[in-house]
């Protein structure tokens, strides 16, 4: 099965509404080669990790369609969100045609986006840095990924809470920490220590 295909059917859509390309900064400068102005909106906020409420999804998707604009939902990193309070734009990106959601394949920095499938077909073929079959493999260890990022956000969000640091509630793969005033910086490995 080829990645277009594969990538398709993980997220219920025909193959003619993916493309694929080597990062999701190229696939937002052909999108905008495309059709000039487009608004990207990240789901979930890549500063914060936390995502857009479902009605502010659904009015973004709808005003996009009443302007003929096109909005372009950043989901780079919703494979970490997924759960009751994500909303992603799929389904209008899987319907509309004003609508595109971009994703990645984290571990090997290739991006994707589902759309429209007159924008998908005008989109330039990208030549992938490493195999297929590698990518193909990277998408079946997502639950995995899933699981084990959901286990070490909840035990460092527990022991901050237990430092009396406050953080930002996070959807993804990383917490935001308001470190207490006068903090250093730390690097990761003393994060790691400090944490545990």
């Amino acid at each position: 099965m080829s990645l277009v295909k594969r990538i398709a059917a993980h997220h219920f859509v025909d193959e003619n509404r993916v493309a694929v390309g080597v990062g999701s900064d190229e696939l937002v400068g052909e999108l905008t080669r495309i059709r000039g102005d487009v608004a990207v909106v990240p789901n979930p906020h890549d500063v914060t990790g936390m995502p857009l409420a479902p009605h502010r999804v659904r009015q973004l998707c709808e005003g996009a369609r009443r302007r003929d604009a096109v909005v372009v939902f950043d989901e780079r990193l919703a494979e970490f969100a997924l759960g009751p309070n994500f909303t992603s734009a799929r389904w209008w990106a899987r319907f509309c045609r004003n609508v595109c959601v971009l994703r990645t394949i984290p571990s090997a920095r290739i991006g994707y986006v589902i759309g429209d499938p007159d924008v998908i077909a005008q989109l330039r073929p990208a030549e992938l840095p490493i195999e297929a079959a590698d990518l193909l493999e990277d998408l079946g260890q997502r639950g995995r990924w899933r699981a084990e990022n959901r286990v070490a956000r909840a035990r460092l969000c527990r022991r901050l809470d237990e430092l009396g640091i406050r953080y930002v509630p996070s959807a993804t793969d990383f917490v935001l920490a308001h470190l207490p005033t006068g903090a250093r910086r730390i690097s990761v490995g003393q994060a790691d220590e400090v944490l545990r």
